[in-house]
């Protein structure tokens, strides 16, 4: 079956478009703006491999995409169910333990 590959690639952005509401086109136009680096971690985004690096983060609520990100990021972004007083606080555990461990 030749033509597998090229229907399982139209699905790909036919899934995308009706996900995110963006197309091929659009996702790479992103991509590229970010330097194709993750908008959290500067993680370098490859393009040729959507399924395992490139998560596109979408506010759950509205449906809005803010940017691409790398799969760990995005996993960080929804363990912390999108909460800002949550990565706060992680912020500052952080923080605090960074300077206990200063202390020994």
């Amino acid at each position: 079956m030749p033509n597998v590959g090229k229907h399982k690639e139209m699905n790909k952005w036919y899934i995308i478009k009706h996900r995110y509401g963006i197309d091929k086109d659009e996702w790479y136009w992103m991509l590229k703006e970010q330097n194709f680096q993750c908008k959290i971690c500067n993680r370098k985004l490859d393009a040729g491999n959507t399924a395992n690096n490139v998560c596109i983060d979408h506010d759950h609520e509205t449906g809005r995409v803010r940017g691409m990100l790398c799969k760990p990021c995005n996993s960080f972004i929804g363990l912390a169910q999108e909460d800002v007083s949550i990565l706060n606080s992680a912020i500052v555990y952080l923080k605090e333990q960074e300077a206990y461990d200063r202390l020994d």
